[in-house]
């Protein structure tokens, strides 16, 4: 088969709207308008073979997925869901209870997902506020000091300026104001637990002072009383432990008289065991003596017993007079006018002698003829120190036996203004205070530093 390339093949005139006839027997040009053949002219194939001739599909370009709304989807599995074959009674139940569950997820995510409604708090805190300023006015008139009702015989002897007291509305408070016109009861604001704790100590320890009191005063047991204070001690132990344990100090601490209340347990072998005022009386010997051989084993029984010089009880023991027992114990016992009543010397002269013969040397210009007082002046005068001679005494500043009177009368003489001196025992520290400043304390006695001045003046 020859092919002559060299000469082009004329074009033939088409149509301006070609039949598809025509487009399928068209001839195709290259850019040079030359006639283009294919391989169906190369083998010389007929156009009745070539439409024998089935191509193969050539791999064709996989399509990309768009992703379609999820309501699309819906509708599709809907779909696909009506065209599938019917099913069973089983099938059917087992999908809606599927359906079921994802129902109850979703609801569940959405319930979780969704911000619950919140109360705003402007308006929370705005309807609190009238309450909060109610019960803040409540508190502040329950705990108010008020006046505290003072029996008819009048406060105990152990109370004293800060004791725990339960007052007439059955409130724990404690005491202020004493020695003013008044006591006044200001309440504690305790738990419930806590309230409980210290009312029950305080029966114990006005159960303890009464008891205590009331057999050094007759000289008698008085068992009914003590039965009760073991009554309120094992009930106190039995609820909130031992009186010296960790949880109760701080509220016995709070009383004025709390560390004599925790003297009523002693230690043995590291455990708390009731002292001796819960099994015998402590305020007088119980076992009592009927006799005493002489005046000194007389004035030890009367000590021991009643603390003091009983001529009285000392003459039933030894069967003597008592001017024979003053004459037995001259030099060991001594008239004090101030008490009106015998003292031991030990007693009699200690402290302040100087003073206590002033005392008595006014009682016998009144009673000359007191020949008891005369001997207890002569034994003052005896034991009272001798003077020293001025020239030997040496003063310091900051002598706490100098009155403070002094030193303010001569920090006033040098600052010339009116200066107080005060002394803190508890420090241990003087503290002044002038009524007006000027320039004998500011400069002329006064220690200027850099950053500022030292006077020593409040």
């Amino acid at each position: 088969m020859q092919f002559d390339f060299s000469e082009p093949v004329p074009p033939v005139a088409q149509s301006q709207e070609p039949t598809a006839e025509a487009k399928q027997q068209e001839p195709a040009y290259n850019i040079q308008n030359q006639q283009l053949i294919s391989l169906y002219d190369l083998f010389g194939l007929s156009a009745e073979e070539r439409t024998q001739i089935k191509p193969k599909n050539s791999r064709s370009r996989r399509r990309m997925e768009i992703p379609q709304p999820k309501e699309r989807q819906g509708r599709k599995s809907a779909k696909k869901e009506d065209e599938r074959a019917p099913l069973d009674w089983r099938e059917e139940l087992m999908l809606e209870a599927a359906k079921k569950r994802k129902e109850a997820e979703r609801q569940a995510k959405k319930t979780k997902t969704d911000p619950k409604p919140v109360y705003p708090v402007a308006d929370a805190r705005k309807e609190e506020q009238p309450q909060n300023l109610k019960r803040e006015a409540e508190r502040e008139e329950r705990m108010k000091p008020v006046p505290f009702t003072v029996p008819e015989q009048g406060l105990p002897k152990h109370y004293k300026e800060g004791s725990l007291v339960t007052n007439d509305d059955n409130h724990i408070g404690y005491l202020r104001d004493l020695n003013g016109f008044k006591p006044m009861f200001h309440p504690l604001e305790l738990s419930a637990q806590q309230g409980k704790r210290a009312s029950l100590y305080i029966e114990i320890r006005d159960t303890y002072h009464h008891l205590y009191l009331n057999e050094a005063d007759t000289l008698r047991e008085n068992p009914a009383l003590r039965q009760m204070l073991n009554r309120l001690y094992d009930d106190f132990t039995g609820k909130f432990g031992k009186l010296n344990d960790p949880k109760n100090l701080d509220l016995i601490k709070m009383d004025a008289g709390g560390r004599e209340i925790l003297s009523l347990e002693r230690y043995r072998e590291g455990k708390a065991v009731k002292a001796d005022i819960f099994e015998r009386p402590v305020a007088f010997n119980n076992r009592e003596i009927t006799h005493a051989d002489n005046a000194r084993d007389a004035l030890a029984a009367s000590l021991n017993k009643h603390g003091k010089v009983n001529l009285e009880y000392m003459a039933q023991l030894t069967g003597t007079a008592e001017d024979g027992l003053l004459s037995e114990l001259k030099g060991k016992v001594y008239f004090n006018p101030l008490v009106g009543g015998y003292e031991v010397a030990d007693k009699f002269i200690a402290g302040n002698v100087i003073s206590k013969a002033d005392e008595v040397q006014k009682f016998i210009d009144n009673h000359s003829d007191h020949e008891a007082a005369k001997e207890s002046l002569a034994a003052l005068r005896e034991a009272a120190p001798k003077p020293i001679d001025f020239d030997d005494l040496d003063f310091n500043f900051g002598e706490r036996w100098i009155p403070t009177g002094i030193y303010a009368a001569y920090a006033s003489y040098l600052f010339e203004t009116d200066v107080k001196v005060t002394y803190a025992s508890s420090r241990d520290e003087f503290s002044l205070n002038a009524r007006s400043r000027n320039a004998n304390i500011t400069e002329k006695y006064g220690v200027r530093s850099e950053n500022r001045l030292f006077d020593g003046v409040a």
